[in-house]
């Protein structure tokens, strides 16, 4: 072969594996961009949590008796909020309080925002002060929780989270409580991080299908952990509905049960709420998937039109049952999560 033909063979081959590393770096970054997502989203939630925690926990010991409603919180711009904050802050505030201060009565969600709706309240008309103070005398409250969000956003690796929190005497308008957060949370993702990127470098470097392949579904996994703690979020404010749907209607003992199953299976999810995703998919997918499923059957339970004694009673004992299964499905998930 003359030296000719071989500078184009060169030429050839070089041009072609050029090519394929241009596309494998485009498919890497493709995935890389949907594990940043669920990534973000899973850490948006934690941080939520572990603000809105610390917030009940600085609550004072002896509040007067009565009836506290949760209002919505006061926002920012998008550009200062991550998506998934203002959709959930209200009803894991009420479910923080019913865990951590059950001396406390919480007012129902549902009432509230029918009283909003009676009375025409725009978002900005009780905003103000003595607008807050009208809500609170019209459900009967005697204290008022005022949240207001000024920023809750990654920034680089960090939420960064500014917001402040009031509790309000309803019948003087005078601040009982109040308490505030500014700065960062680096979210637990130490392990989980680290499996990631080690995944997407190996992916890039070796460009092989297998490596793709393992990107990809290490994406998947954390994704489908991201929606099963939005489900769990979800759940926990359907459950508060149902109860409170069965105050109203008094039947106060079906719903202390109620409560009461709740609680044990809280504490259950609460295990799983908090933990980072398992990554081997291979061997979670099956897990993960008969826990979403169990968390809408719950949630299709207490979505239940029915509001009698027997199907009160019922959606407790399918309440309880819940804990049995969360646990086992829990105790399956947690060795694949510790040899990550």
């Amino acid at each position: 072969m003359s030296a000719a033909r071989r500078w184009e063979a060169t030429t050839a081959t070089v041009a072609l594996a050029a090519a394929l590393l241009i596309a494998a770096i485009i498919a890497v970054a493709s995935e890389a961009d949907g594990l940043v997502a669920a990534l973000r989203t899973h850490g948006v939630l934690m941080a939520r949590d572990t603000v809105i925690d610390a917030m009940v926990r600085t609550l004072p010991s002896g509040l007067p008796a009565g009836t506290v409603a949760v209002l919505d919180p006061g926002l920012p711009s998008p550009s200062l909020l991550a998506p998934e904050v203002a959709p959930t802050w209200t009803s894991q505030v009420t479910t923080r309080l019913q865990q951590q201060r059950p001396d406390l009565s919480i007012a129902s969600r549902d009432h509230l925002e029918a009283i909003l709706r009676e009375q025409r309240f725009a978002n900005s008309a009780y905003a103000a002060s003595d607008g807050k103070i009208r809500v609170g005398r019209l459900l009967t409250a005697t204290m008022l929780l005022l949240t207001e969000v000024e920023e809750f956003r990654f920034v680089g690796p960090v939420v960064r989270i500014t917001m402040k929190a009031q509790l309000l005497d309803v019948e003087t308008g005078s601040v009982i409580w109040s308490h505030s957060r500014a700065g960062g949370i680096f979210p637990p993702w130490p392990r989980p991080a680290g499996f990631i990127l080690a995944a997407l470098i190996v992916s890039g470097g070796g460009c092989t299908a297998f490596k793709q392949v393992r990107a990809r579904t290490t994406r998947r996994a954390v994704s489908s952990w991201a929606a099963i703690r939005q489900q769990i979020d979800s759940l926990a404010g359907a459950a508060t509905s149902v109860r409170n749907r069965y105050l109203r209607e008094n039947l106060a003992d079906v719903a202390h049960r109620q409560e009461s199953a709740w609680r044990e299976l809280d504490g259950a999810l609460d295990l799983l709420r908090r933990s980072p995703p398992p990554l081997r998919a291979a061997r979670a997918t099956e897990s993960v998937r008969d826990l979403a499923s169990t968390i809408r059957a719950l949630h299709a339970a207490c979505e239940d039109p029915l509001t009698n004694r027997d199907a009160g009673l019922a959606l407790a004992h399918e309440l309880r049952a819940g804990v049995g299964a969360v646990r086992m499905i829990a105790s399956r998930i947690s060795p694949l999560r510790e040899n990550q």
